[in-house]
């Protein structure tokens, strides 16, 4: 009865150092791949952190399975037999678990600092839009676009604190209408000049554009951005008002006779 006790201790003694061996194994791969996500996770931490995951999952079980066949071993109740096994997991289990463990501590450190900072980021979005719908609710500031470009070439301390995250209603004469990488339309107002200050309206969409000329007359609102590295820069834009530049009828000099001269009278 006691030879059939150790045959089945010895099994289950063996058996555990086997699975060690297996877990061990899986551990050790999983950590050998958790090295590679390294470059993953900085671009996506979240899948990033599954195989490390993973890998500090089986690396823990390795080393339990090891324990607890080394145990056995200890108790007399297997043979040696599966020492080998066991120690081999153990060895396994440990080296991944250095490897994939702090990746994965790596990999949470770097989701949740990315996690606050969009948190961070949206409120400061969110925040900053309430403030805009405030702006946009405010009553404008209307103003010719040369007295604005003027105002900003002549002080612009002074223009930054009249007009910069304030509603403007600008008017003045369409000097070109261009279209950015980001399908945004830009409106470029006539300035003289003797002004380098240039005054620009940057709309979302070409809705009231597409009619628009060169030469024309419009007033549009928008929130004054203050003086950027293209000029006065107006957005959330829309136009209120336009004047479009009278079209000048061309006249084909041949179709227009000269008049013939008065044949002189006669005298006597």
């Amino acid at each position: 009865m006691n030879n059939i006790d150790l045959d089945e201790d010895d099994i289950q003694g063996t058996a555990t150092g086997v699975m060690s061996l297996i877990t061990g194994i899986i551990s050790l791969i999983f950590a050998v791949v958790a090295i590679l996500t390294i470059f993953i996770s900085l671009c996506c931490p979240v899948i990033g952190s599954i195989i490390p995951g993973l890998g500090t999952i089986f690396s823990i079980i390795s080393i339990i399975l090891a324990a607890t066949c080394l145990k056995s071993i200890s108790q007399e109740r297997t043979t040696k037999d599966a020492k080998s096994l066991a120690l081999t997991g153990l060895i396994l289990g440990i080296i991944s678990l250095c490897i994939s463990g702090p990746i994965l501590l790596w990999n949470i450190y770097v989701t949740s600092s990315i996690v606050a900072s969009s948190t961070v980021a949206n409120a400061a979005n969110k925040k900053l839009l309430q403030e805009r719908k405030i702006i946009l609710k405010q009553k404008p500031i209307k103003i010719k676009s040369a007295k604005l470009a003027k105002a900003f070439n002549k002080n612009m301390a002074k223009a930054e604190t009249n007009y910069t995250n304030k509603l403007v209603s600008v008017s003045g004469i369409v000097g070109s209408i261009d279209k950015n990488f980001d399908d945004s339309y830009v409106i470029e107002f006539k300035i003289d000049k003797k002004f380098d200050t240039k005054v620009k309206a940057v709309f979302k969409d070409d809705k009231g554009i597409s009619d628009l000329s060169k030469g024309d007359t419009v007033t549009i609102v928008g929130i004054c951005e203050g003086f950027t590295y293209e000029g006065v820069e107006l957005t959330d834009c829309k136009i209120v008002s336009e004047e479009k530049v009278p079209e000048e009828t061309e006249t084909d000099p041949e179709e227009t006779e000269p008049e013939e001269a008065a044949e002189p009278e006669e005298t006597n």
